[in-house]
This record gives structure tokens, C-alpha cells and sequence, in this order.
């Protein structure tokens, strides 16, 4: 913007100007920058002579943003003054005036507050004094009231009816500013959505002022014509701007930025209080008394029907690049953001909208078919692939594709800078049908030992084959989309045409009435892991003899890890049978011992058990014993086992 700041204070003041002559004069808009991110900036400027005001009318929303972002320039001033209404309710206003002008009435309800302040009457003759009161008198007929007032003169009270004056003077000048500024105030809240800003600037002579500010703006909008005619394709692109501001543009220098700087809304208008504690006077009372408070979209492309087809082929031209001379249009890096400058200036009219050329040039262009199972199942879409050849940003914006003279569909884009290729789509090809299939199989492809844990590697196959068919008498090259699965590798084809983040395409050369399959194989590997110490012997046994990717070394670790497992298995279990067997005498000693209690020792019976007793205290001491051995065989099996399997390490 080149602006050169103000070698002085910038002053914004509320209170009113110094009462001095000053010119008024307007200020047109100039200049006009407009972001794609939904902001704008506004520049007016002009000439002017000595101490000027300007009026710059804003809408209330757009008030905060003027106050943040305003840049005065007048190199030759000494002062300037930005004056603008409060935002105080305009009630409030009122009573801050000495006279208070909140009631609708005229001169009987003022009157209440005129007391005691010296004014002239016209009776017709001029009354001077100071007013005392006023009372209502039977009129002459006696048919009505007259309201009658009364002034303390230097000749005495003098009263008279108010019907019979026909001007009142306040002799007080403060009073009669306070009345003239209340009536100000009255008269700028009529219209509570807009606001004026008033710019006072001091400076002597003529000179050239200017001031901007940044504000909210309609978001410009790009449209495109691609013409696939000719050796070359050729690519319109048009610009959507509105002027919603309250001045109109006339041949405005008018700049395009395509960019998202950061930009938000602060509220520098409403004043703003700090809280301050509210300190008693220190007085010994009773505490008050309180009561407890409650415990708290997919792309979609068509063809148009076709009597608006018929349509567009009358409309058409030939050749884009014959339909239309475009101006010049400076298209530049500005910092981080593009900008395009229009050469020509622009004339709109307020609250009005226009359709401006933008950018017409050769572009590289491929047609192609694009086929996406989740877009459409059964054919593919008519496509352009674009390579960005300029040296310029395109914005976003749909695109309305022509293609041998018609209307051929449309499109839209995402904004593509210098170099980046973009694909788009803009019609349904039914010349080409696809059919697809998808199948899935899981192997086991490796097997290892690391530390005594097997590890298995489970390879899932996932394969979907693409039947392309090209029922149509030309050549056609297909791009296929297929979706990026996390986690998967892709293992057929190995080589691919574009990959996005979400998926990749391929390209498929599909000759005129050919079919031709087309694989897609992506396979994912789970390994699975477990303890060799924690596989039964039957479990290796079939590891063992089924058909797995073993080594010869993993094969016989396994082999010899089996044999030592089920030598531990086997002591475990004749331990057990021990352990079944001790109890079951254990069991049997308590019954004798119960029966002898009830027959006696010396009975017949008694000596019986006591016989039998013996015979299975003999037994229990013999299992013990043997447990006793077993314990310590099982012990050594475990260890040997362990011991095996603790660093083994095997591929």
C-alpha cells in the first residue's frame, strides 16, 4: 500500500470538536484490496483544503474493525482528530445532559427543568428574565385552560400565556450547547446499524489525503472455462466480487489476493470497566443474613439435461480464446500470498455484485477416464489432468468444461499453485463399464524362535480385480482410484501414476472395444507371538508335521523342545496320580479311625482296624516317599526345559 505513516499522534476522541470553521469534504474510495479469507481493505483518498472533516460512514459491525486497522495519511498536518459516536445507550446519553431531552414532549414538559435559567419571550414583545414556574388559568370564555408562565424581570413578576409566545431564547450559551448536543445525539441514533467516523484534518493548503482500514468483506470467488479444442487447452478463470460497502467505486484500483491471513474481530468500541471491590464502611453490625444457593460432499458430476445442452451448443464459441480479449492483469507473490491487480480500474455501485476477467492462458492438459468405486460403481468419469504451466496461483473455484464447441460438464478445484497437477472431473463416461471383485487370503510366511518365543508371521492377501471394458470406437487411458488402507503394503502393481493421502491411481491403457483385468494386491503382516514353554506336546508335534515355513534348525529346536516337554508332562502326571492316590488312602485312614472310635480297640472288630490302619500308614509313607523323588525328577525336567529354551534363538 506504500503508505507513509503520520509524523504525529494519531487522536481518537469521543468528546465533540473544537467549534471552529472547518470545510467538510468527501473522500472516495480509491482503492480496494479483497482477500480470500473474507476481509477486505479500503482506501480513500482525494484532496482538500486547510482544516477539513471527513465523513466516513460505516455499518455498526464494521466499526471495531476501523478502529483496529485505520491508517491516516497527510504528511502536511499537525493533528488529527477521528471522532466517532458512543456506543453508551442513547437514554443514558440524554440524562448526561444538563437539559434532558429523553421525553417526546416539546416546551410544556422542559419546562420542569428550566427553572431559575434566564431567558427572552416574545409575547410579541421580548420578556427578559428568569423563569419561576407556570400554572393553568380559566381561559377568557372560561370554556378551557391556558397554560401561563412566570418571570422573575427586573420590573417584577410579569406572567403570560405560553399560547402567546412565539419564541423562547435561553440566554445561557452552555445551556444552549447542551440542547444543541443533546439534539446531535438524537438525530445520529435514528439509525442504530450505521455509524459515521468523522476524520478532522489540521493541515494548511491543499494537499492529498488518504485513509484505509481493513474490514469484512464478501469472500471473492473464482469460475473457469476449460476448452479442450485444439492442440492446446485453454483455461478462463473469472472473478465474483461484490461491493457491500455504503460508498460506490469508481474506477477504483481494484487487487485480488488469494491467501488466508489470520484476522479476527476485537471489541474496541463498547467501553470497557474494570471491576473494582466494593469496600464497606467499618461498622460493628450483625452479618446480613444469606440464603444457600442450589448445588450446582461427494463430488458429483452429470450431464446437463438436453434442451440445456441444445442451449449451450447455440452459446458456445468456437474457441475461448476467440470469444473474449482479456485485460492485463498483474498476478504477483505478495509475501506469503498471491495477489492478482487488475490493470483496468473498476467502477460498481454500491450493493452491487460484477463479473470480472481475470486470467486467460494455455494450460497442459491430458483427457483421461477416472474410475472410483465409492464415487460410482459401474462407470467411470470423464476427466482433464492439469499441470499448472503459469507462473500464478489458481484459486478454487468450480470450473465449466467445453469440449469440441459444447458445454461438457463441470468441475471444481481446489486452489493449485505454480507446478502441482490436479485431476478434474466433469462428466460420466458410459462408453466404459467396470465390473470389480474382491477376494482375501491369509498364509503363514515365516516362522522364528527369539528368545524361546515362536514368533508367526500371518500375511493377509487382499486382491481386487478391475474388469475395464471399452465399449466406444477410441482409445481411452483410465485412471483407477484406489483407497489407501493403513497398515497394508501394496504389492501389486509395484509402480503407481499419483498417490494422494488417501489413495493411489493407476493408469490403464484400454484400447477401443477391449477388455482387460486389472489386479490391485495389498497385503498386511500380523506377527503372533507365544511362549514355546507354554505349547503342549501335541501342539509341537503338529507344528512340526504340518506344512510350515520351518528351518532345518528351527524344525529339530522344536523337535527337541517337544521331547523335553513331554518328559515334564509325563512326571506331572504321575505325580498327580501319586498325589490322587495319598489322598484317597488319607481319605480311607480317617473313615478306620472313626469306625474304631465307635466299636472300641479291644473289640473284635477294633483290632480289625487297627490292622488296617497300619497297612495304610504303611502305603501313605511309601507314596510319600516316591512323591518325594518325582518332585525332585520333575524339578530337573523343568529346569532342563527351561534352560533349552531360555536363549534359543533361531530363522
Amino acid at each position: 500500500m506504500g503508505w507513509r505513516m503520520l509524523p504525529f499522534a494519531l487522536l481518537l476522541a469521543i468528546s465533540p470538536l473544537t467549534a471552529q470553521t472547518v470545510r467538510h469534504a468527501e473522500l472516495p474510495v480509491t482503492n480496494v484490496v479483497l482477500y480470500s479469507s473474507g476481509v477486505g481493505y479500503f482506501e480513500h483518498s482525494g484532496t482538500i483544503d486547510g482544516k477539513t472533516e471527513v465523513d466516513l460512514p460505516l455499518r455498526a459491525s464494521q466499526l471495531n474493525d476501523a478502529l483496529k486497522s485505520m491508517v491516516l495519511n497527510d504528511p502536511e498536518a499537525s493533528s488529527v482528530w477521528v471522532d466517532y459516536p458512543s456506543s453508551i445507550p442513547l437514554a443514558r446519553t440524554l440524562e448526561s445532559f444538563a437539559i434532558n431531552l429523553s421525553s417526546t414532549g416539546g416546551l410544556v414538559e422542559l419546562l420542569p427543568q428550566l427553572r431559575g435559567v434566564a431567558m427572552t419571550v416574545l409575547t410579541p414583545r421580548a420578556v427578559t428574565g428568569r423563569l419561576v414556574g407556570w400554572d393553568r388559568r380559566p381561559s377568557s370564555d372560561g370554556k378551557s385552560e391556558v397554560l401561563v408562565i412566570t418571570l422573575a424581570t427586573g420590573e417584577g413578576l410579569v406572567s403570560f400565556p405560553l399560547s402567546n409566545s412565539s419564541e423562547v431564547k435561553l440566554l445561557d450559551p452552555v445551556l444552549d450547547h447542551e440542547i444543541a448536543e443533546a439534539l446531535q445525539g438524537l438525530g445520529v441514533s435514528r439509525d442504530e446499524n450505521r455509524k459515521v467516523l468523522r476524520i478532522q484534518f489540521e493541515g494548511q493548503g491543499r494537499q492529498k489525503v488518504s485513509l484505509g482500514y481493513v474490514t469484512e468483506a464478501p469472500v471473492w470467488k473464482t469460475s473457469y472455462r476449460l476448452d479442450l479444442a485444439g492442440h492446446k487447452a485453454e483455461l478462463q478463470a473469472w472473478a465474483i466480487v461484490e461491493n457491500t460497502t455504503e460508498a460506490d467505486w469508481k474506477d477504483v484500483s481494484l487487487t485480488l489476493v488469494a491467501g488466508r491471513p489470520l484476522s479476527f474481530i476485537q471489541d474496541l468500541y463498547t467501553p470497557l470497566f474494570v471491576a473494582r471491590p466494593v469496600v464497606p464502611a467499618s461498622v460493628e453490625a450483625a452479618p446480613l443474613p444469606r440464603a444457600s444457593e442450589q448445588g450446582a460432499a461427494p463430488e458429483m458430476s452429470a450431464q446437463a439435461p438436453a434442451p440445456r445442452a441444445m442451449k449451450m451448443l447455440e452459446m458456445a464459441p468456437s474457441s475461448l480464446s476467440e470469444s473474449l480479449h482479456f485485460p492485463q492483469v498483474e498476478a504477483a507473490q505478495a509475501g506469503e500470498l498471491f495477489q492478482f491487480h487488475l490493470k483496468q480500474p473498476v467502477t460498481l455501485a454500491r450493493q452491487q455484485s460484477a463479473l470480472l476477467p481475470l486470467v486467460q492462458t494455455k494450460v497442459s492438459a491430458q483427457k483421461v477416464d477416472v474410475y472410483n468405486q465409492s464415487v460410482l460403481s459401474d462407470f467411470p468419469l470423464n476427466a482433464v489432468w492439469v499441470d499448472n504451466t503459469t507462473e500464478m496461483n489458481l484459486p478454487a473455484g468450480p470450473i465449466t468444461v467445453y469440449d469440441g464447441g459444447i458445454y461438457a460438464g463441470d468441475a471444481l478445484t481446489t486452489s493449485v499453485v505454480p507446478g502441482e497437477r490436479r485431476l478434474w472431473t466433469y462428466a460420466v463416461d458410459p462408453a466404459v463399464t467396470v465390473d470389480s471383485s474382491q477376494t482375501q487370503s491369509q498364509k503363514t510366511t515365516k516362522i522364528v524362535i527369539v528368545d524361546g518365543v515362536l514368533n508367526e508371521n500371518q500375511e493377509t492377501s487382499y486382491k481386487q480385480v478391475y474388469t475395464l471394458t471399452n465399449h466406444g470406437k477410441t482409445p481411452k487411458t483410465l485412471l483407477v482410484e484406489y483407497p489407501s488402507t493403513p497398515g497394508r503394503t501394496l504389492a501389486e502393481p509395484t509402480v503407481w501414476v499419483e498417490k494422494t493421502p488417501s489413495l493411489y491411481r493407476f493408469r490403464v491403457e484400454l484400447g477401443a472395444g477391449l477388455t482387460v483385468n486389472f489386479p490391485v494386491v495389498e497385503k498386511r503382516t500380523v506377527v503372533s507371538r507365544q511362549a514355546l514353554f507354554d505349547l503342549d506336546p501335541q501342539s509341537l508335534t503338529l507344528l512340526i508335521s504340518q506344512n510350515q515355513p520351518l528351518s532345518a534348525a528351527v524344525r529339530q529346536a522344536l523337535r527337541k523342545a517337544g521331547e523335553l516337554k513331554a518328559a515334564l508332562v509325563s512326571l506331572e502326571r504321575e505325580m498327580s496320580s501319586l498325589v490322587q492316590q495319598k489322598n484317597e488312602l488319607s481319605a480311607d485312614e480317617a473313615r478306620l479311625r472313626e469306625n474304631l472310635v465307635a466299636v472300641g480297640r479291644d473289640s473284635p472288630q477294633g483290632q480289625s482296624y487297627l490292622q488296617k490302619l497300619g497297612e495304610a500308614e504303611t502305603k501313605i509313607e511309601t507314596l510319600e516317599f516316591q512323591l518325594s523323588q518325582k518332585g525332585k525328577d520333575q524339578q530337573t525336567a523343568r529346569k532342563n526345559l527351561e534352560d533349552f529354551l531360555r536363549h534359543l534363538s533361531l530363522e
